[in-house]
């Protein structure tokens, strides 16, 4: 029986919201340094319905500078990778902070400044409240580069792991896989340090699944019970995704991309991925996402042009699709340096044909 495919109607365009988490029937986003959510009542939506949970002072000048939509696009300002904790807490990244909101409270708090690089691109977090994340920066030398881990959600901090100098060039991404209780580490940027790797709950065994080229080269990841989708992320080659059988290791090629991906989302109807307009060999100047019922048929839903404003600058043309597991049939998507939709969120009902 082939598979159906997916169609989605647009039910809300909320301007300047940055979509970060999915959380029940709630949508989390934010607005430069402001965390709010959005809630979804019944077959619609209800646009009223929004209010502010939660904020970080990260200074008057990164304050102000994230009031400007150039400004929060030239230094990468405001709030990133929201997770929830065990017992309401969240966890998320901004300003080149580990931020914390505790329970009870409404403002954020530091509790690690990242040293290097500007931000790590992901959390990863156990139903335990054990948070960990591997550092993104720039790294010509090839310095050893490490993976923190908080076993108290997220007030105290340990390097867990190092990869050491010569290893990788930086770690893509963390994703936790409640299916086989284990954590899979994305790691880039040439061939040889393109890897996917199965990590165990406490550091100790890590096992390279996937290793050398850019087709093992990735940042977002989908994770079902007896297996793996990712999307590569290389500026080099032609783009795909990838499903990977968690039993057998058997890869397969599932679809072929337009640009590099960096995001994932997935909800009741559907799996996805978002696509960079990111120059490099193979330049497709919209960024797209695609979404499939059950991770081997894909099909294009959304393409946005790149802007005009440089892409080195003020960021490549992108998609951010935020965390979690949107309820039922609702996919939203935040644009990025793309026309018409940059720094807004469009939330889309998905319906089958």
């Amino acid at each position: 029986m082939p598979d159906k495919k997916i169609k989605i109607v647009e039910a809300a365009r909320l301007k300047g919201f940055r979509a970060l988490a999915w959380q029940g029937d709630y949508l989390y986003g934010s607005r430069g340094y402001r965390l709010l959510r959005l809630l979804l009542i019944g077959p619609g939506i209800n646009h009223q319905h929004s209010e502010e949970v939660a904020f970080f002072d990260p200074g008057r000048w990164n304050n102000a500078c994230a009031a400007n939509r150039i400004f929060l696009r030239l230094l990468r300002l405001g709030i990133h990778s929201l997770k929830f904790l065990p017992g309401s807490g969240m966890i998320a990244v901004a300003a080149k902070n580990i931020i914390l909101l505790e329970p009870g409270q409404r403002e954020f708090r530091s509790v690690f400044k990242v040293r290097r690089g500007t931000r790590p691109l992901g959390l990863a977090v156990t139903p335990q409240g054990a948070v960990y994340w591997g550092e993104y920066f720039d790294n010509p030398s090839r310095r050893e580069v490490r993976i923190y881990g908080s076993l108290d959600q997220g007030k105290n901090w340990q390097v867990v792991y190092a990869f050491p100098g010569k290893g990788v060039r930086h770690v893509h991404n963390i994703f936790y896989d409640a299916f086989a209780d284990c954590f899979w580490v994305l790691t880039g940027d040439r061939d040889a340090e393109s890897k996917i790797i199965k990590a165990s709950l406490d550091w100790k065994k890590l096992e390279i699944v996937l290793e050398g080229g850019q087709q093992n080269r990735a940042a977002a990841l989908i994770i079902q019970k007896d297996f793996i989708l990712y999307a590569t992320d290389t500026p080099c080659e032609q783009n795909r995704i990838y499903l990977l059988e968690k039993k057998s290791g058997l890869k397969k090629e599932v679809c072929l991309l337009p640009g590099p991906s960096m995001y994932s989302a997935q909800s009741g109807a559907g799996l996805f991925f978002s696509t960079a307009a990111e120059p490099g060999e193979v330049y497709h100047d919209h960024a797209c996402i695609f979404g499939s019922r059950d991770g081997t048929c894909w099909e294009k839903l959304i393409a946005w042009e790149k802007d005009r404003m440089h892409p080195k600058y003020f960021q490549f043309g992108n998609i951010s699709l935020p965390a979690g597991v949107a309820p039922a049939d609702y996919l939203a998507a935040t644009g990025v340096a793309v026309k018409n939709e940059d720094g807004n969120t469009t939330i889309w009902k998905i319906e089958e044909y």
